[in-house]
């Protein structure tokens, strides 16, 4: 990712953030399963996912596997975590990466969908709908609170 080091609250809360992915030589960036959820912080200092406040309902597919890498570049939000939940409840992710670097296998363990990502962090979980249904990628702050969300309808 990049963002800022100089006066960040002007310049985060005026966009110059974003995702940079590099790929192993002849690793393919697959849009439709490799998918970016970034945090940032908007003009009023608030978070926003993506670059924005409002999204559409993002449509995926049950049984595919989907790589959510999870960043958070805002200003103020170090305790900022995603939880991927069905009707309010975290479903399984199994976490891949962070920063970066693949996790050893022992640390691949399918696990609730609740992951605090810090300022400054990449982590990335592989996440596999089972069935369809209607789902919400979340971003909620340290007490808990919700900050924002991606509506996420599962089809077959």
């Amino acid at each position: 990712m990049y963002h800022t080091h100089v006066n960040e609250l002007v310049q985060q809360s005026g966009g110059l953030w974003g995702p940079l992915l590099v790929l192993e030589p002849g690793q393919p960036w697959d849009r439709e399963k490799d998918l970016i959820f970034q945090a940032g912080t908007r003009p009023d200092i608030s978070p926003w996912l993506n670059g924005r406040t409002r999204h559409d309902t993002l449509t995926l597919k049950a049984g595919v596997p989907y790589r959510f890498r999870l960043m958070n570049v805002t200003v103020a939000n170090p305790a900022l975590e995603f939880w991927l939940v069905r009707a309010g409840a975290p479903v399984l992710w199994t976490p891949l990466a962070r920063d970066g670097f693949d996790l050893p296998a022992w640390q691949r363990d399918p696990a609730r969908a609740r992951l605090p990502v810090g300022i400054g962090e990449t982590k990335d979980v592989e996440v596999r709908f089972q069935r369809p249904g209607n789902h919400t990628l979340e971003m909620r702050g340290g007490g808990g609170g919700l900050m924002t969300s991606q509506a996420i309808r599962v089809v077959q």
